[in-house]
């Protein structure tokens, strides 16, 4: 069942959230890999659940933190040992 608060977000919100166009969006939304939570599609509008996004941008920032944190490890492990680069 849908919660009637709920906030949606129209792909031109979402674009101006993230400083991306609509067309980065739609394309963001086509990418599989990047795991976008879907959208419904309402009189040719497209919208996304807020709450899932804000899941959906936490989890990625946690990606990108986990892989920065294994990048300065591999670099620290080429600097201490040059032969193994």
């Amino acid at each position: 069942m849908t919660n009637p608060t709920e906030k949606w977000l129209s792909r031109s919100q979402q674009a101006q959230r993230w400083s991306v166009s609509k067309r980065s969006v739609e394309r963001w939304g086509e990418d599989k890999d990047l795991g976008l939570p879907s959208e419904i599609e309402i009189n040719g509008r497209h919208y996304r659940r807020l709450s899932e996004l804000e899941a959906w941008e936490r989890s990625r920032a946690v990606a990108a933190a986990m892989k920065r944190s294994e990048h300065k490890q591999r670099i620290s492990e080429n600097v201490a040992d040059p032969s193994s680069a």
